[in-house]
């Protein structure tokens, strides 16, 4: 009550309780991870009206596996748990890393026998040791492998990879990107780039799996595919990918989108098919969006093609 003299006025005052978190789940209680990579944990809070929905990230071992924001950073080999807590609701995710292991080289070739050898060949080459080759020694298994594409943005592969007719399987890629203006190059290669005097070579190789690009932000462009997000000035023979590729609104609008590759230019394509399906909007083809220049020869495409955009097609999407 305010009170001048005689006269007055009143305000009704209601308090009432907080809401409090009652519950938090993680999108993943367990993740495995290679020294020095990265992943993203998402929490959601119940109640969705909780007054104060802030969460607390910890980690009981930092070297191992540090955590900001819900990223995961691996740090050494071992074991940790990070927790993500609100008010007295929590829920935890079991960390472990490992070591990529470095394969035996013959004739200066690497010799691939499994994932975590496979691992570390996309680490020498993502970090600069870009025109190294290896050849597969049997079939690779990616399951729980968070996948980074060989060759990216910054480092194009420029080696050879040989799969003397393996395969690699349960590639998963799930990429969301983080902000604006992103170029994006997804596949079980990211960008290939030879020289016109030394191409770059992928052979005899198939791949089964999956490619998620999505995005809350637009993007500036990209090139998501199966196999390979982008190629120039290489060989690609005898490649099968059994890929199942998706792009979503903002990522399909603006980037090239493919079930084996999403653009090659001066690259020489031999017998090499698409077996998955492949969603987006734009500048989508079964094979690939585009072959700026160069040759195909023997190959096919049998996956679905859906698409609600322009420049789309069941080989090519543009030629």
């Amino acid at each position: 009550t305010a009170t001048c003299g005689t006269v007055k006025a009143e305000c009704a005052v209601t308090v009432t309780p907080p809401v409090m978190a009652s519950a938090v789940t993680l999108d993943k209680t367990e993740l495995n991870l290679y020294t020095g990579d990265t992943a993203a944990l998402t929490a959601a809070i119940q109640p969705e009206d909780t007054t104060d929905p802030t969460i607390a990230w910890t980690t009981t071992d930092a070297e191992v596996a540090s955590v900001q924001n819900g990223v995961v950073t691996a740090g050494k080999t071992g074991t940790a748990t990070i927790t993500a807590s609100c008010g007295e609701a929590k829920a935890q995710c079991a960390v472990t890393v490992k070591a990529p292991a470095e394969p035996a080289q013959k004739d200066g070739v690497y010799q691939i026998g499994n994932a975590d050898e496979l691992v570390w060949f996309v680490k020498k080459v993502n970090g600069g040791e870009n025109a190294i080759s290896a050849v597969l020694a049997k079939d690779i298994d990616l399951t729980d492998v968070i996948w980074t594409p060989i060759g990216n943005g910054s480092v194009a592969f420029a080696g050879s990879l040989d799969g003397a007719n393996h395969t690699i399987s349960n590639l998963h890629v799930d990429y969301a990107t983080a902000a604006s203006g992103e170029r994006l190059y997804l596949g079980l290669f990211g960008q290939v780039e030879g020289t016109p005097e030394k191409h770059a070579v992928i052979q005899n190789l198939t791949v089964t799996g999956s490619v998620n690009a999505a995005s809350e932000f637009s993007v500036y462009t990209g090139y998501v595919a199966g196999v390979v997000g982008s190629a120039r000035n290489a060989e690609l023979s005898k490649v099968i990918s059994r890929v199942d590729v998706t792009a979503d609104e903002r990522v399909g609008s603006t980037s090239s989108v493919g079930g084996l590759a999403g653009a090659m230019i001066d690259t020489t394509v031999t017998n090499c098919g698409n077996e998955g399906d492949v969603t987006g909007v734009n500048n989508l083809g079964g094979l690939c969006y585009e072959l700026y220049s160069g040759t195909m020869t023997g190959c096919y495409n049998t996956g679905r093609i859906t698409a609600t955009g322009t420049y789309v097609g069941g080989l090519m999407g543009y030629a």
